[in-house]
């Protein structure tokens, strides 16, 4: 009685603890992910009167990944921006630079949701610039058939050129077990 009973305690523990072993194998799953390049033209950067804030923002809308389904938890890890053109400047010329996701109406129309952020940016910042990374979960906005990665940035000078970047995104996502 005593050895079957001390049997069935460590198949249960060896259940438990191999289980364990194998959802930390494959919880920490990164998809790394990379947007289209996105131009901000020099013109939508003109402060409106009154004011010398240089803001401006440019969506792009991204598709689902029908892999998504099979994952319970998605969070972003990391963000970087990456100067793409032109080659005379740097993204010293950024102030400060804000990253969302949303949903329009006709995908359940999500709220605007910050993921990553960086505020007082550098003037002698080079061509890549890491974001800091609001650690919330955004499974519901992957799921949905489309979604927007909108990039906010508040420049530090005027540009008489378009600046073209893109983000290189890394999503932690945890699958349904």
């Amino acid at each position: 009685m005593k050895k079957s009973l001390l049997l069935v305690i460590c198949v249960c523990l060896l259940f438990f603890s191999c289980k364990k072993v194998v959802e930390n194998i494959i919880s920490n799953i990164d998809i790394p992910y990379e947007t289209k390049e996105i131009v901000l033209p020099a013109s939508l950067f003109i402060p409106p009167p009154g004011s010398t804030e240089l803001k401006g923002y440019k969506d792009e809308i991204q598709e689902r990944d029908s892999r998504i389904a099979n994952f319970q938890e998605a969070r972003l890890k990391s963000i970087k921006v990456q100067l793409v053109s032109p080659d005379n400047l740097n993204l010293g010329i950024i102030k400060e630079v804000n990253v969302y996701l949303l949903t329009d109406s006709t995908n359940g129309n999500l709220p605007r949701k910050l993921v990553a952020q960086k505020a007082n940016v550098p003037a002698e910042t080079g061509k890549e610039l890491d974001l800091d990374v609001i650690n919330d979960n955004v499974i519901n906005y992957l799921e949905k058939q489309k979604y927007t990665v909108r990039t906010e940035v508040v420049l530090r000078q005027v540009i008489t050129q378009d600046v073209t970047i893109k983000n290189k995104l890394v999503f932690n996502l945890k699958p349904k077990l």
